[in-house]
């Protein structure tokens, strides 16, 4: 699926967001396409809107027109926030999520 898409659409509520936990996430910004998700308690602060993701707000749809029109229309865009993000993930591995979640739980 990857292989034919230009962006990866993850809707998620805006009170958790996004985050590394998510499989489908991280194979989409390793893979190197520009995901749409939105951001919330849950969301790593390495995601920075416009340059390795896009955050969006999924209950108010005119929000989420204007955020995916630009994706839509500028190839350049999707490319660079698609390679920042897979250089953001290509040390996100299962061994690596797991580390900082049992790091984390310690504190």
């Amino acid at each position: 699926y990857f292989q034919v898409a230009d962006i990866l659409v993850l809707p998620e509520t805006g009170r958790y967001g996004c985050s590394f936990k998510s499989g489908s996430l991280i194979a989409g910004m390793r893979y190197g396409l520009p995901v749409v998700s939105a951001c919330g308690l849950l969301t790593s602060p390495a995601l920075k809107h416009g340059e390795n993701i896009v955050f969006a707000d999924f209950g108010d749809v005119p929000k989420l027109e204007r955020v995916l029109e630009p994706l839509v229309g500028r190839p350049d865009m999707r490319r660079r926030i698609g390679e920042n993000a897979r250089i953001l993930t290509r040390d996100v591995t299962w061994g690596n999520t797991y580390v900082q979640y049992m790091h984390n739980i310690d504190r």
